[in-house]
Parts: C-alpha cells; structure tokens; sequence
C-alpha cells in the first residue's frame, strides 16, 4: 500500500509540474508578444512576417506577387525602421525559389529586383546571396535571353555582387554570361556587363586564366567599342587576365591575339589625327603597358607579334621627351610605367652572348634587382631577321633616347634598366648605325653613371663602356675625354 502510495504522489507531483511548466511557457508568449508590441519597430516586424508569409505561400502566386512588389517599395525606400524587421536568412530562400519560376516571367524579374534592392541597402548580405544559389540562376537569365528584363535585372544584381564576389561569380560561368550576348543590350546595360566582367577578371586565378582566355574575342571587342567607357572596362579585364596568366605562355598567346594587340598598340600610340590615349585613363593605359610587357615575357610568340605591329615605336614615344615626339604626351607615365615600358624594350631587342663570368658579376654588383636576366634573357620567339630589322630601324632614335632617360631619372631601378636595354641595343646595331648614335649619346652619360649612381646602375654603365670599346676600339679617345675611363678607375 505505502508503494502504492508513494508512486501516486509522485505521478501527481510530476503532472503539477508539467501543468505549471505549461502555464509558465504560454505566459511568456504571451509576454514576449506583449513586450514585441511595445517596440518601437513592432510594425515593421509585424511588416516583415507578412511578407514572408506571403512570399512561401507557394500555389498562390497572385499573393506572392503582391508581397513582391510590396518588398520591393520596402526595399528600395530604404527606410530603416522597416529593414531592423528584415531577416536576410529567412528571406533569401523563397526569393531564391521564386528566381526559378521559368513558367512565369513577371515572378522572376520581381524577384531579381527584389534580391538587387537588397544588395543596395543591406550591402553586408552580399555574401549571403553569393552563396545562396541566386548567382547560378541569374547567369542561366543571361546566358539563355528569354526575357530581356529579367536578363537586364539578372545583370544588375551580379554588377552589385561581382566588385566582392568575382571568384564565385567567375566559377559560376559569369564572365561568360557578361559577355557572350553583350550585344544585344542598350549602351548603359553594355557598360553594366563591361564593367562586371572587368570586375570578375580580378578574380580569376592562375588556374583558370586558360578558361577565361576562351572569351578573349569578347574582350577585344569590348576594347573596340566606340564608348569610352566600354573600352576601359575591356582594358581593365584583359590586362587583369594576362597579369593572373604569366604562367600560362599558351593562354597569353591566346589572350594578346595579333588583332588585340594591335588595338593595344592603337590605344597607347595612335596613328597621326587621332586623338592620343582616347578612351582610357593614364592608369589603365599603365596596366596595358604591364599587361604588353608581362605577357611578352611569358610568350616568345606574343613578344614576335608586339616587335611585328610596332612595339619599339611605343617604346621609343614613351622614352622620348613631348618636345621630341608629340605622341610621347599622350599620358603621363610614372616611374613604375616606364620601368614596364623598359622591360618591354628590352623583350623585344635580341639578347647579349652570356658570358657566365660576366653574369656572376653583374648578379652579384646588382644583388635583388633583374639586371642580369635584362642582359642575357633570350627572347625566343622573335627570329633574328625580325630583330636585326626592327634595331636598324629604331637605333638611330631609341639608343639616344634611353641615353638621355638614364641621365635623366632620379630611380636607380629606372637607370639600371635603360642601361641593360641600351646594352642589348649596342651589342644588336651594327658597327656603322653604332658609331653615329654612341658617340653622342652614350658616351656623355656613361661617366655620370659611374660617378653618382647606386651598384646596379655602376655595374651596368661599366659593362656598357667596356662593350662599346669592344664594338667601336675608335671611341675610346671621346670616352676618356668624357671621363669614363677616370671614373671606370
């Protein structure tokens, strides 16, 4: 009986329990909703469950196309009482589901400018829609144009996602869907596409330069575009590519066609009556620079195509004072452009015999720097007919002109290089071309160089002297009377 007892009371104890248990929780609802209402944002909550609700209530889309809308007026006003009550997590997965309703067009152009609305005003959601299955689908809008509108729209929330998320986008086939069918846009959705492609380009790895080489037609037609605009954009990505591919010799080559190239070249140097550095600004034309000389550097076949469509004419207006060459105003360029434009000259004048010894001391006098690779790095796809041609067309003009820029700059790096490719150039002209444009150009500045300028600069000025008085022994009496020799001791 005393057990019997005993579990009775203790089943009685146990439902009290669970009765008060029950009791405590519904009053807390209660004042939990008490307490919401009391909120100064409580409408806006109220606001943002309704929507919601309306949004997942799939099979009624005349409902979920009001709540669309009505996110949409929300959205794009901003207002912030109302967005404390938005909760991007819940809200992301039915507009998701709505961007799928190929059925019905309206439903996902709503959706598309909802999820672009949101990106406006909550820009720390980003990551959230990049990951959240929406970048996949706006590229299917762009890539299979149905709706013109919803691939626009698509277009605008990739635009928003791509400056943070071009990785993502660019695995997802994004830079395809900007620019397989950029054509059939309006101006201001084509700078849009330009403009997120170029976004996307900074993205892309080493490892997938080969698959973004494949849209290089597209990108060179960016660069012909007649906006200007539009063109930068073009620059920007394929300059980007090429940078990101330096190690990837077979997709540069792809990438810096004889087409582009020629735009390029274009760009930076245009012909006499058109109107210099047209459609880019001084930077973007640094990048293109960079982008010409890298990828000479990583292709002998892009370096034969750059000395064939006029390379050495680019460099020589770069180097060359506005009073001596008008086209050389084009931009002003920065110490580190003209370091670029002399690694480009130097890609595209033939190498000098190596001499190991010669190389020992050069790496060793200019420790850190590239000196000894400037002199003695083969450029291996220009023939030598190619070269012996462009340097007895440019000596008589490029020599004097890298003189006076190594007599001229403040940047021993900047020196360094003009001697190494002044070197290249006097070891390549032949002994007639070489008397007239050494004898006042490079032998005034060899002593200044040997006087004042850091080990790099001494190194190469001093191999400079000593290959001139192998080539022209006859120099020797001016070189003295400069003071090389006195300073060489």
């Amino acid at each position: 009986m005393s057990s019997n007892a005993g579990s009775g009371e203790a089943d009685d104890a146990l439902s009290r329990l669970a009765s008060g248990n029950n009791a405590l929780q519904s009053l807390l609802r209660r004042l939990e909703t008490g307490l919401e209402e009391l909120l100064p944002n409580s409408s806006g909550r109220a606001k943002m469950r309704d929507l919601l609700a309306g949004l997942k209530e799939m099979g009624n889309e005349e409902r979920q196309m009001e709540s669309l809308m009505e996110l949409c007026e929300v959205l794009s006003m901003g207002h912030e009482d109302v967005l404390l009550g938005f909760n991007v997590d819940s809200f992301l997965p039915p507009l998701v589901d709505i961007l799928r309703m190929e059925h019905n067009p309206e439903m996902m152009l709503m959706g598309s400018r909802a999820i672009t609305h949101l990106l406006e005003v909550l820009p720390k959601a980003s990551p959230k829609v990049a990951n959240s299955g929406a970048v996949q689908i706006f590229c299917q809008r762009l890539l299979n144009i149905e709706f013109i509108d919803v691939a626009e729209q698509s277009l605008q929330a990739l635009h928003k996602l791509s400056a943070e998320h071009g990785e993502i986008l660019e695995r997802e086939g994004g830079l395809a869907a900007c620019l397989m069918f950029v054509d059939f846009f309006d101006l201001n959705t084509q700078r849009t596409a330009a403009a997120t492609a170029a976004n996307i380009c900074r993205s892309v790895g080493p490892e997938r330069v080969a698959r973004a080489a494949e849209l290089a037609p597209q990108l060179a037609q960016l660069m012909s575009s007649s906006d200007a605009r539009i063109i930068e954009s073009g620059c920007l990505a394929l300059a980007r590519l090429v940078e990101a591919g330096t190690e990837d010799s077979d997709a540069v080559a792809v990438l810096l066609a004889p087409d582009t190239l020629g735009r390029i070249l274009g760009l930076l140097l245009p012909a006499d009556g058109q109107d210099r550095g047209a459609g880019i600004g001084a930077a973007t034309a640094g990048l293109l620079l960079r982008a010409v000389a890298a990828g000479s550097r990583a292709s002998g076949e892009v370096a034969a195509r750059v000395l064939e469509a006029g390379g050495l004419d680019l460099v020589q207006a770069l180097l060359s004072r506005p009073d001596q060459t008008p086209t050389a105003a084009a931009f002003v360029w920065s110490p580190e452009q003209l370091l670029q434009g002399l690694a480009l000259c130097i890609e595209l004048l033939p190498p000098l015999p190596c001499d190991e010894d010669v190389a020992v001391l050069v790496e060793e006098a200019a420790a850190g720097t590239e000196a000894a690779r400037d002199l003695f790095g083969a450029s291996g796809g220009v023939e030598a007919a190619a070269h012996g041609e462009a340097v007895r067309a440019h000596g008589a003009g490029l020599l004097p002109a890298l003189a006076d820029m190594a007599a001229t700059s403040v940047g021993d790096a900047v020196r360094a290089r003009c001697l190494a490719a002044a070197a290249r150039m006097v070891g390549a002209l032949d002994k007639d071309q070489l008397g007239g444009a050494a004898e006042g150009a490079i032998a005034g500045m060899l002593a200044g160089q040997l006087g004042s300028s850091g080990p790099p600069a001494q190194a190469l000025a001093l191999l400079l002297a000593d290959l001139l008085l192998e080539r022209l022994p006859l120099l020797a009496p001016r070189l003295a009377r400069d003071g090389v020799l006195h300073e060489a001791r």
